[in-house]
């Protein structure tokens, strides 16, 4: 599985591309097409920050990708997460995009999820780990050591 390139936004509004704009040797991406899987999105950071060392956290790059949405959702969707993100540090490394969830996912080697999907992927859109749902220890442990290089 590959993360195909996409444009997206961050929190503080700078366009990237991704993932070959992602900052870290290891970076996270947030599949959430769906209004309930974004309401996992702060329960999936914060467990992730809880398992990963400062070194890690520092590179890391969150991406979330939500299906195509109109622009009053996509703002919704931005402030939303916006709000929910704890300092300026992860609003400056949090991105979304937008996309078509089964062109993407087709893209990309995904079955279209039906709960949220976490990816550790490096900045050339390798796939090192995956895990869906809510976090848990044992996902979270996961994807942490995905983050060994």
């Amino acid at each position: 599985m590959r993360i195909p390139m996409i444009d997206a936004r961050t929190l503080a509004r700078r366009t990237v591309r991704v993932p070959g704009d992602f900052t870290g040797v290891r970076n996270v991406l947030v599949i959430a097409f769906e209004r309930s899987h974004l309401i996992v999105y702060p329960s999936w950071r914060a467990a992730l920050a809880r398992t990963l060392s400062e070194q890690h956290k520092s590179g890391c790059y969150a991406l979330l990708l939500a299906g195509e949405k109109s622009g009053w959702r996509r703002r919704m969707i931005e402030l939303g997460v916006r709000m929910e993100t704890p300092d300026w540090h992860a609003i400056e490394h949090t991105a979304i995009a937008y996309v078509d969830p089964t062109r993407w996912c087709g893209e990309a080697g995904f079955a279209l999820p039906d709960l949220p999907l976490v990816v550790v992927t490096d900045a050339t859109g390798n796939v090192h780990a995956t895990a869906e749902g809510d976090p848990g220890p044992i996902a979270s442990s996961r994807l942490a050591a995905a983050f060994r290089v």
